[in-house]
């Protein structure tokens, strides 16, 4: 004859498998949901509005799920946590444990997707008897919070719900979506964005970088390759002030890093929707293009010189 065993140790294991299974339909629906909000974010890109709005309708339902099961895996935590009151006697339940025995056959009778919800339910009419479900159903003395009733509820939305819930998934993804109201400064802000200006009236020149990549010719460049050595830094060139005067602004001035043999030809990377005035360094016929090499010691320019025309011997 099979050992009897005890509601008490009955309810202890379903207790701990409802909690593993809330936890982990919670974890899907919020999945679930971010994958139904970039639905919702494309149809919206689409224009289809109406389309997107059904959509929200479903996501607010899933999310009231959501929420509830999160609440369920807190009630019944507590009571797995006292375990030892709530089997100590039948037809009678701890008035610290009603609340959370009585949410949980409410929410049972609400909803039918979690098994081991249902499971508690019917050991719970065994031991309380059906007369405490029942008061648990019809919410007597109104026990069950309101947060519970609410999200158990199958009635639609509101539409400010869901044209919030648009308006939030439209700037989240930076969708267009025609129930965003945007405050002065708002539009301020997103037409100087767009615009590229900063909003002081000055059509300034945020960076201006000096174009070196005419120094040197690509004759040059291969015999610095093939001589094993280089320049190790360019000279460093400021624009002539009277320009910027003429100009009326003030940009900010970037050179771009030295160059290397590993990087021949050195770029600046600017921001997206900064302007950027690209300045061309004077190279020249005269003598200007061997400047990098200016400012090297003497003896160090004559030996990369005669290095240079002992390659062009060869």
């Amino acid at each position: 004859m099979p050992p009897i065993i005890s509601i008490q140790s009955r309810l202890k294991s379903h207790l701990k498998m409802a909690i593993s299974r809330l936890r982990f339909v919670q974890q899907k629906k919020t999945a679930i949901s971010k994958q139904q909000r970039r639905v919702v974010a494309d149809l919206l890109l689409q224009g289809k509005e109406e389309n997107a709005k059904i959509k929200v309708e479903h996501i607010i339902l899933e999310d009231n799920y959501t929420e509830l099961f999160e609440y369920l895996e807190l009630y019944c935590e507590l009571l797995a946590a006292r375990i030892g009151l709530l089997g100590a006697e039948f037809h009678h339940c701890d008035p610290g444990l009603e609340e959370a025995v009585k949410v949980i056959i409410y929410s049972a009778f609400k909803t039918n997707e979690i098994k081991e919800i249902r499971d508690l339910k019917d050991l719970f009419l065994i031991k309380f008897g059906k007369e405490f479900a029942q008061e648990a159903l019809d919410n007597k003395d109104n026990i069950i919070p309101e947060k519970i009733v609410k999200r158990c509820s199958v009635t639609p939305p509101s539409a400010a719900l869901v044209n919030a819930y648009l308006v939030e998934i439209a700037k989240a993804y930076s969708v267009p979506y025609s129930g965003i109201i945007l405050s002065e400064e708002e539009e301020k802000q997103l037409e100087s964005e767009e615009t590229g200006d900063d909003g002081d009236g000055d059509d300034d020149t945020a960076i201006e970088i000096e174009d070196n990549s005419g120094i040197l010719d690509d004759k040059e460049l291969d015999d610095i390759i093939n001589s094993e050595s280089g320049p190790t830094s360019l000279e460093r060139r400021i624009s002539d002030l009277s320009e910027l005067s003429k100009e009326g602004s003030k940009p900010i001035k970037v050179t771009p890093p030295a160059m290397s043999l590993d990087n021949l030809r050195p770029e600046v990377k600017v921001p997206k929707g900064v302007n950027v005035v690209k300045k061309k360094s004077n190279s020249s016929s005269n003598g200007t293009s061997g400047a990098v090499f200016a400012k090297k010691p003497n003896d160090e320019f004559d030996d990369l010189k005669k290095r240079f025309e002992a390659l062009k011997r060869n």
